[in-house]
């Protein structure tokens, strides 16, 4: 069976090159599926990173997270 891990993604840092970053969010509360339980790392961060730029369509230089 399935299940989802949620995470707060803080601290995006947007490559905007020179467009204002006021309208685009400070965080975002993405849920992670994991098969079987089992999660590792850099799948965490892989995932999460995808969909920043999903949600967003910005790519990013690096962002914070943690699981809530």
């Amino acid at each position: 069976m399935s299940k989802n891990k949620l995470f707060i993604v803080t601290n995006i840092d947007y490559d905007t090159y020179d467009e204002d970053k006021s309208s685009l969010p400070q965080s975002l509360e993405i849920s992670v599926p994991h098969p079987k339980g089992l999660l590792d790392i850099v799948f965490i961060e892989g995932y999460l990173s995808d969909e920043i730029t999903n949600r967003t369509g910005f790519c990013h230089h690096g962002f914070e997270f943690e699981k809530i």
